[in-house]
């Protein structure tokens, strides 16, 4: 397969889930889904620059729900942000099968590289161009993972400045979503500025409520990840662009508690090399980083799972992941674009 293909796979042997499998405990709903939706050829459910949610059947059943992107096979973002998919892609991590259950009231065009969670008994899905023409006129839907039907409640606050390819984080202890960075949109054209630069925004979301909030400004960033850290209660930030810098390899820290940044805080190891539209995702003390490019012209090239571990030293270590069970070149190829995620911490 020529890598320019193997942006548009999804990482789901690196680490089978989403990191709110964890923190939030999945989303209970009852075990609808039937042989008649499954999914004949697995390799259709494939799509770059979405969003993947684990939630639970009323069975006890694990499955992950993959949501938006696109099947396009351009390479840059931003260029299909009018080509999302509104279809839904569940996967049972149990018997490694994929469903496509139909949705009611589903917004026309999908969203890409959306945000999205699971909390308040629902599937949370944040559209990063809404207001935008034919884009949704909210902000954020929520999925009835019961009935599969869509909504779009009323948002209480200050909504966030509409922006692509910003980054998400759910913490449990403030039972909020953060959203960061991202390149601000034109909300009557859905277009950025060709040298578009990044925002450094940082927008907080209260899903029981849906009220929107905001805290202290971050670094400008696009195409990064974030993810929270139970151990040191805070959310990590890795990577991504900035409009003059094709890609960062930084760690930036927010504390979850203070809501203040810590921009240079104590790193040991050897980092892994600079990149954008990596996958992120947390465990109570490790971040898993995976695939990403050095910038969006180039190819992946890095099929190493890298680990950022909290010390007890108030720092982090880098090192690579031992993964075992695997012959050398078995493993996930190279890629970027795609989702990865942390089911129940396993």
């Amino acid at each position: 397969m020529h890598s320019r293909s193997l942006w548009l796979l999804y990482t789901l042997t690196v680490l089978a889930a989403s990191v709110y499998g964890r923190v939030l405990g999945p989303v209970a709903r009852d075990g609808n889904l039937n042989d008649s939706q499954a999914v004949s050829d697995p390799s259709s459910a494939w799509r770059a620059f979405s969003c993947m949610v684990p939630f639970t059947a009323s069975d006890n059943t694990p499955f992950l729900m993959l949501y938006g992107g696109t099947t396009s096979d351009e390479t840059n973002p931003l260029k299909v942000a009018d080509k999302g998919l509104n279809s839904l892609q569940v996967f049972n991590t149990k018997s490694n099968k994929w469903y496509a259950p139909s949705t009611a009231n589903a917004p026309k065009t999908g969203p890409v590289l959306p945000g999205c969670g699971a909390a308040a008994g629902n599937v949370w899905v944040y559209d990063p161009q809404y207001g935008a023409p034919n884009k949704a006129s909210t902000s954020v839907s929520l999925l009835d993972s019961v009935h599969w039907s869509w909504s779009m409640p009323t948002q209480q606050g200050q909504l966030p400045v509409t922006r692509f390819g910003a980054a998400f984080a759910y913490v449990p202890s403030k039972q909020a979503f953060y959203m960061h960075g991202g390149i601000p949109l034109d909300d009557t054209t859905n277009t950025a500025d060709s040298s578009a630069s990044a925002a450094n925004n940082l927008d907080i979301l209260s899903p029981n409520d849906l009220k929107w909030g905001y805290a202290s400004n971050g670094p400008a960033r696009m195409y990064h990840t974030l993810c929270y850290m139970k151990s040191t209660e805070s959310i990590v930030l890795f990577g991504g662009a900035d409009g003059n810098i094709d890609s960062y390899n930084d760690v930036k820290v927010l504390s979850a508690v203070t809501n203040t940044w810590q921009y240079s805080p104590k790193i040991d190891g050897n980092a892994p090399a600079e990149r954008l539209l990596h996958s992120a995702v947390c465990t109570d003390d490790t971040m898993y980083v995976f695939g990403g490019v050095h910038s969006i012209k180039d190819d992946p090239s890095d099929s190493t799972v890298w680990m950022l571990k909290a010390s007890n030293d108030s720092g982090f270590v880098w090192s690579k992941a031992p993964i075992s069970g695997l012959s050398q070149g078995s493993g996930p190829t190279a890629r970027a674009g795609h989702s990865a995620a942390i089911y129940d911490g396993n």
